[in-house]
């Protein structure tokens, strides 16, 4: 992952700001978390450090800090200004021109911003705009040393922030693991042509899970399905639909698609007499839970309909070899664990 460090360093801040600031991200980036670039490791975190007041100013590129002792060593180049003004669009400009200047393209990019004061002028929500738009994750932090909170800062960087990604420091005991928790969920994605399960499919901003799901509408039987599924994508399989909720998610997805339908093959199937969903091949497979979604009149019983399809948003049990429809793939979301490469992500 690629990160921005964006620092607020007017006169707003306070010294005793920027100390916490200071000591705030060495504990975020501690705990051995792997620092830099390294050509035989790919699951590294590049941070870079901005500064802002009346104008920016990179404190450290992301090919700087290889290390936390130079996390630690560009910290201490971050003082604060003699200046009142605090123009956080010249810093998101420069954040901007740090990621794309120094790019590595299927990496994730997010933008931490420590703020105690938001200025209009410039448009900042407007840049945000842009740079979320192009997929930049944008975290904020209301830094500001006051003994009161301050509603009205949290608002305005609520504007700034990715959805459920806006934080204050007030009074807030989790801020680190509210900031950790955030990463991961940035960093936590797609390959190309997958869609990621999400709480809710029409809010696009709603809590993401780590699963990543295809729908393939070309016309196959089960059996044929599971097979395309299984080499579609790396530890991929027939989808899984353990919850309602997941199912109406899929069946969302589906009826959304270019080709939507009400008939498509899921993961479930008879296994020695228990109803188990897919899994890749070596992987044990998970029997039928509590929830079901069996249309009114299945499973019939049948030692020869041991597969399973979606028929009008309930399941429906048929011949793996028999009827032909399109199918629903699941994998799981690329993260630092299971590493996606280039050619998996644009």
């Amino acid at each position: 992952m690629d990160i921005v460090v964006l620092v607020d360093n007017s006169l707003e801040m306070t010294e005793e700001g920027i100390l916490g600031v200071q000591y705030h991200l060495l504990t975020l980036f501690g705990d051995g978390i792997p620092l830099g670039s390294y050509p035989n490791e790919p699951r590294t975190t590049r941070i870079g450090i901005v500064a802002y007041n009346t104008d920016s100013e990179v404190i450290a590129d992301l090919n700087q800090i290889q290390s936390f002792k130079n996390l630690n060593d560009s910290l201490l180049n971050l003082k604060l200004s003699n200046s009142y003004d605090s123009y956080l669009s010249k810093g998101l400009k420069a954040s901007e021109d740090l990621l794309y200047s120094e790019e590595r393209r299927h990496y994730q990019k997010a933008i931490i911003i420590y703020s105690s004061v938001f200025n209009l002028e410039l448009d900042p929500v407007g840049v945000a705009n842009r740079l979320k738009a192009d997929g930049v994750n944008i975290i904020t932090v209301n830094f500001e040393e006051e003994e009161e909170e301050d509603k009205e800062l949290n608002w305005d960087l609520s504007q700034v922030a990715s959805p459920n990604f806006n934080f204050t420091a007030f009074h807030n005991e989790n801020l680190i693991e509210d900031i950790r928790g955030a990463l991961l969920q940035a960093n936590c994605f797609c390959p190309n042509d997958w869609i990621q399960y999400r709480a809710s499919y029409p809010n696009e901003s709603s809590l993401q899970f780590g699963t990543c799901l295809n729908f393939l509408p070309l016309k196959a039987s089960w059996t044929a399905a599971r097979f395309a599924c299984r080499h579609i994508h790396k530890n991929s399989y027939l989808a899984s639909e353990f919850s309602k909720e997941k199912h109406d998610f899929i069946h969302s997805f589906v009826q959304d698609s270019e080709e939507p339908s009400d008939s498509y093959h899921i993961g479930l199937n008879l296994v020695k007499g228990v109803w188990r969903w897919d899994q890749p091949p070596g992987w044990n497979q998970p029997e039928l839970q509590e929830w079901k979604g069996w249309n009114q009149g299945f499973p019939m019983p049948s030692s020869s309909k041991t597969a399973v399809m979606n028929e009008k948003n309930g399941w429906q049990n048929i011949a793996p070899m028999g009827t032909v429809a399109g199918y629903i793939c699941e994998t799981a979301a690329c993260d630092s664990d299971n590493y996606c490469d280039e050619q998996d992500v644009n």
